[in-house]
């Protein structure tokens, strides 16, 4: 405990631009010591939704969807290129990079926050028949202990269960440990990133969890799920490049135009195309009433 407390003192969120990632990772261990999250195998119950926002490109002084040319490949909508990812995010790192989704459409556009005009992508994604996700879960014992239900599993589900009666049974120092550093983990998780430094101890600690190249001793995880520090309620997951190519589909996609941004969260949309997929990744855009081809040129 006394270790664990130290660790965590040290790891105040002034401290990330003093040190290294890679101290910043050799913190995150020993703090943890083998308790790190729930490890489960397992694949969501709901289509996983990625999104990606473009602003709309202007004729003259206004916003024009139909000068906008559209991506015509899922490729341009998964996992960006190793070679293109150059900075640390919520859970990867440079030349690591992940795919990041939601389970609802709200969810997706607080975190992308897209400008009015912007067009926006949604492709939604399930598991392949019968594939499984070795999966950790961040903060779930502390928001177990805290609310008594799971933030992504059914009350039945048989790890929801183990944890609620192993909380109900925690007594000795590691039991402890173990629920301060969840917690702890938790709460970094929450916080909105301010600058760069912060992002780089989330990777840190994803690093610990998940399959990320580059890194000393990755984990062999494949996914994480997260709770969305930009819409209170809701989740998202982040899949390594190798598990959304082998182990997951894409079974639908559309693009939605942003006519009005409110504030908190709240945006007014309209659909201006929907993905028809052939076999080879390719997309073929059509307006709502199938009427027209949407013109990529």
């Amino acid at each position: 405990m006394a270790e664990a407390v130290a660790a965590m003192d040290a790891l105040h969120r002034e401290s990330y631009a003093r040190y290294s990632w890679s101290h910043l990772r050799f913190l995150l261990s020993k703090i943890s010591r083998g308790h790190f999250s729930p490890s489960i195998e397992d694949t969501p119950a709901a289509p996983m939704i990625r999104g990606r926002a473009v602003l709309i490109k202007p004729v003259g002084k206004t916003a024009h969807v139909d000068s906008t040319r559209l991506f015509t490949n899922l490729s341009d909508l998964g996992p960006p290129p190793s070679e293109c990812v150059s900075t640390y995010g919520r859970c990867h790192v440079p030349r690591s990079p992940l795919f990041y989704a939601s389970f609802d459409e709200s969810t997706v556009l607080a975190e992308l926050a897209p400008e009015r005009d912007s067009l926006v992508y949604l492709i939604n994604c399930v598991p392949n028949d019968g594939a499984l996700f070795k999966t950790r879960l961040i903060g779930e014992i502390d928001y177990i202990r805290r609310f008594r239900r799971s933030s992504v599993l059914s009350h039945h589900h048989v790890t929801t269960k183990e944890i609620l009666e192993w909380i109900d049974s925690a007594n000795d120092e590691q039991d402890y440990v173990r629920l301060l550093t969840d917690a702890f983990f938790a709460e970094m998780f929450s916080r909105n990133a301010v600058t760069q430094n912060d992002y780089r101890a989330s990777s840190a600690l994803c690093s610990l969890m998940l399959e990320l190249k580059g890194t000393d001793e990755p984990s062999d995880g494949e996914a994480l799920y997260y709770p969305s520090v930009a819409h209170r309620g809701g989740m998202n997951i982040a899949l390594t490049p190798k598990c959304f190519h082998e182990k997951a589909r894409v079974v639908s996609c559309k693009v939605i135009k942003v006519d009005a941004c409110f504030g908190f969260g709240l945006y007014k949309t309209h659909v201006v195309a929907n993905g028809e997929m052939d076999s080879d990744g390719g997309i073929q855009w059509r307006t709502p009433d199938q009427n027209r081809v949407r013109n990529n040129a």
